[in-house]
């Protein structure tokens, strides 16, 4: 999908303001599942509009984010298997 279209159309400051809506709205659903008090389906949709709004936060400036952010995630599992004592 080409997010640009949709930043373009919106505004990079209203996109600003929806990625922090969107990860506020993801840590009272966290706190609201933890308490019982919504939905495995709630979780889901909220952990769905972050991966949305994260893919686009990678496509703001056509650059190679992903990429990056990527290779931040690998390390960051490896470092979880080392913690938990898993093979790598």
């Amino acid at each position: 999908m080409n997010y640009q279209k949709l930043i373009d159309k919106f505004g990079i400051d209203e996109y600003y303001m929806k990625v922090l809506e969107e990860l506020a709205e993801l840590s009272v659903a966290v706190t609201h599942y933890r308490l019982n008090k919504c939905s495995k389906e709630d979780l889901a949709t909220e952990i769905a509009d972050v991966i949305i709004q994260t893919e686009k936060l990678c496509a703001l400036d056509n650059s190679d984010m992903f990429k990056l952010v990527l290779e931040h995630y690998q390390k960051k599992k490896i470092n979880l298997k080392r913690i938990v004592g898993e093979k790598i």
